[in-house]
């Protein structure tokens, strides 16, 4: 009885948006699994799953993200991004910088 492993792939934008967050500023670090992201910003945190214009989250990502006690964004395009950057700044500045 083993243990199987779906293999990760990754969406092809994930490149882009990932250059696109540590150019403004964001520590990015690739997980794979149960999302694509860890992403940080002076202390504020986030996991973030990658996704195409079209594509769907697994029910395995559906309930991480709901079951996770901090920030979390599903982002696919440019605009998604732009967001994550300003809610973890404005997360970062509540909370002071860095802890």
């Amino acid at each position: 009885m083993g243990l199987k492993y779906a293999i990760h792939r990754s969406d092809g934008n994930e490149e882009f948006l990932r250059e696109l967050m540590t150019a403004h500023g964001l520590t990015v670090v690739k997980i794979g699994r149960p999302v694509d992201l860890l992403v940080a910003f002076k202390g504020a945190t986030a996991v973030v799953e990658v996704k195409s214009s079209a594509g769907k989250l697994e029910a395995s990502q559906k309930s991480f993200l709901a079951a996770w006690p901090g920030l979390s964004a599903v982002v696919r395009t440019e605009a998604d991004v732009l967001l994550l950057v300003a809610a973890l700044k404005t997360h970062a500045h509540r909370m002071g910088g860095k802890v």
